[in-house]
């Protein structure tokens, strides 16, 4: 699997992630459980911050020092 589809498949995984707890909170809110929102924020923050520091979104740029 080469770097780039390996990064768009831990993005899907994020996403899919994500709307599930967006979901789960939704329903737990609506069941009463309002804190559920500030911990699903929370989650969801740690979570992206987590996957994007190991495999970030964007490509590296090598420089050529040659052209200064």
């Amino acid at each position: 699997m080469t770097s780039n589809s390996q990064a768009r498949a831990h993005n899907i995984a994020l996403a899919f992630t994500s709307a599930l707890i967006v979901l789960l909170s939704h329903y737990f809110t609506q069941q009463g459980y309002w804190h559920f929102a500030y911990v699903a924020g929370f989650v969801i923050g740690m979570l992206s911050s987590a996957v994007l520091h190991k495999l970030p979104t964007g490509e590296w740029i090598s420089q050529d020092k040659g052209n200064g």
